[in-house]
């Protein structure tokens, strides 16, 4: 089931939208002076237009009029909600063998509505010069880092940035108009040292990416601003930093890398843990006692996988990652050994796998059986990521 992806901003008004037979149904993201307030879902199989009349009764419907009200009068009109100072800000975008992907992500990047920024492109052990050439046509800083594995090029995406702020997304995101200035909003706090927004879905035209974000959640993780620091949660809360937000979406201040370190880049793609420094970075940044936050005013759209296949392989790599994370956790001792044995038979092994191998509605059971082989791998896979890093760390740049 196609499903049609819009976003309207309440304070610029809507008209009737001419409906697409292609889709059977839109999902519309609502925002109120570039704040997200949720979606709304309606249904279009049979219908030539979506009127005016049906958004606004949809809005009314499935999204709470205190919430709306509240939205509207966030930033009244008349204001000038860009009038903080444009600090100066790095975008970093690591990359591999996926020009078509970067051709789309930079063409978003060119049309944000900032101007004190550059653009870092981290050419990952590529096995061809395209992405090379491509940069050639843009006004971006080409380097490329031979060491294989995602956090390697993140790291040196920190190194070569000139900016106090570096924000990071992927080469399969569009980025928001506005996103710049939600990061440079947040960071007018000086106290911020991280920051995570919301990743919505590019497209939900299979029935593979309807799955990953009506069964798993997507990418997103709500529309309530949070402020995450070490003395507000519980060591639970502080497991699942995978909560916080995702490396396609993420910004942080310079110093706190000073401070907690660059990625490990024994983990996440390209290594055989497939993921999970993003979630460590995190963890790491909270444990350590410096302000986090979650913000979905950064917003960015996501490129899901498209087929059954392929989500099923993120999925076991999703489950393998996290089991890597954790035991990550557990070798350098960040929360007490017991608290970690807890978390992974309560939390993630029971209330979340097994719970939905015995309630398969919303996630089948083969997703979540895959989740648990890539969970049971883990250990094997930290063994040779840890093995393989003493290695990649030996080599040349």
């Amino acid at each position: 089931m196609a499903t049609k992806l819009l976003e309207i901003e309440l304070s610029e008004g809507w008209t009737d939208l001419t409906v697409n037979d292609q889709f059977e149904s839109y999902r519309i993201l609502i925002r109120s002076y570039r704040e997200l307030i949720g979606w709304v879902h309606l249904k279009s199989k049979g219908k030539e237009k979506i009127t005016a009349s049906d958004i606004e009764s949809a809005i009314n419907l499935q999204l709470s009029s205190s919430i709306i009200h509240t939205a509207l009068l966030r930033t009244p009109h008349g204001v000038n909600i860009n009038q903080r100072p444009q600090q100066g800000i790095s975008i970093v975008i690591c990359t591999r063998n996926r020009t078509a992907q970067l051709i789309n992500c930079l063409a978003s990047v060119m049309a944000l509505d900032y101007v004190n920024y550059e653009i870092l492109i981290i050419d990952n052990a590529p096995s061809n010069d395209e992405t090379l050439q491509l940069c050639k046509n843009y006004p971006v800083k080409y380097f490329r880092e031979l060491r294989p594995g995602l956090d390697w090029a993140r790291n040196r995406g920190i190194l070569e940035a000139s900016n106090e702020i570096i924000a990071f997304t992927d080469d399969d995101v569009k980025v928001d108009k506005f996103w710049l200035q939600s990061i440079n909003n947040i960071f007018s706090n000086k106290d911020v040292m991280g920051v995570s927004g919301y990743v919505a879905p590019a497209e939900m035209e299979t029935k593979a990416q309807e799955l990953f974000e009506s069964g798993y959640g997507g990418m997103g993780h709500g529309f309530r601003r949070r402020f995450i620091h070490k003395e507000r949660i519980t060591k639970q809360e502080l497991f699942w930093a995978s909560s916080f937000g995702i490396g396609a979406n993420m910004a942080f201040r310079k110093e706190v890398f000073s401070k907690c370190g660059l990625f490990h880049t024994g983990l996440d793609v390209g290594t055989p843990s497939h993921g999970g420094g993003d979630v460590e970075m995190f963890h790491r940044i909270v444990s350590k006692g410096s302000l986090f936050i979650y913000d979905p005013s950064m917003l960015v759209w996501h490129f899901h996988r498209r087929t059954e296949e392929q989500l099923k392989k993120q999925v076991y790599d999703n489950g393998r990652s996290f089991g890597c994370y954790l035991i990550h956790c557990l070798r350098t001792s960040s929360i007490p050994p017991i608290n970690i044995i807890y978390f992974f038979l309560k939390e993630w092994f029971y209330k979340w796998n097994v719970k939905n191998l015995l309630s398969p509605e919303k996630i089948p059971r083969s997703y979540t059986y895959q989740e648990l082989k890539g969970m049971l791998s883990s250990p094997l896979a930290y063994y040779r990521t840890m093995k393989r890093n003493k290695k990649v760390n030996a080599l040349p740049n």
